[in-house]
């Protein structure tokens, strides 16, 4: 089992150029269908700079997601506020509380991206601004894209223990439809032994 993402369009407010007037209307459909599969988790992108209430991505999420268990925020651009302005109240998830809260991210700027700078270097800066800011530095390793990696890892591995036993449960069932018709069938029973033995294989899951 792989943990797949997604990357879904910017919700669109006003048609540009040659894109059909209803391009709103498609992408927040399109967006939707997609985040409502409840097996997902949304992960709601916001820049730092923008209000959480005015999000259209937390809205989204909201309407097919009211409890808010399946959406994480990622707030990204934290280094475009200063230490007056800040989001610390939303990465401390009391602004806009989500059941798997918020995480604070800095990615790498245009500029950086022209300039070649590499990812391993950009993890490293991404770091230090964390480390050294005065209103950040409390969060401890509770923000970047390091964390941000973990806990997907960990949501996956909470998923696949949740469902195991509905997997393995699925395997025996079509074994024993697959040993009945062989057993029907005694033509297709060429080798008893083989038979007999290739479910046991399949009970250590």
């Amino acid at each position: 089992m792989t943990l797949t993402l997604i990357d879904l369009p910017g919700v669109t407010k006003i048609a540009m150029g040659e894109q059909p007037d209803d391009i709103c209307t498609k992408t927040r459909e399109m967006i939707k269908k997609a985040i409502s599969n409840p097996n997902c988790i949304i992960l709601a992108v916001i820049p730092a700079v923008t209000d959480v209430y005015n999000s259209e991505a937390l809205k989204l999420s909201q309407e097919v997601d009211p409890n808010r268990l399946r959406t994480i925020g990622v707030v990204t651009k934290v280094d475009m506020m200063n230490e007056v302005k800040n989001c610390f109240n939303v990465l401390t998830n009391k602004a806009y509380p989500l059941a798997r809260g918020f995480v604070g991210v800095v990615n790498r700027s245009q500029k950086d991206i022209v300039q070649n700078k590499d990812m391993a270097t950009a993890k490293a800066d991404e770091t230090k601004f964390f480390e050294e800011h005065p209103v950040y530095r409390s969060l401890g390793d509770r923000v970047g894209s390091g964390f941000l990696q973990k806990t997907l890892i960990e949501i996956l591995a909470v998923h696949i223990k949740k469902i195991l036993p509905k997997i393995k449960q699925s395997i025996m069932e079509q074994l024993a439809v697959i040993k009945t018709i062989i057993d029907d069938n005694p033509a297709l029973n060429l080798d008893t032994d083989c038979t007999d033995t290739f479910p046991h294989e399949f009970l250590i899951l």
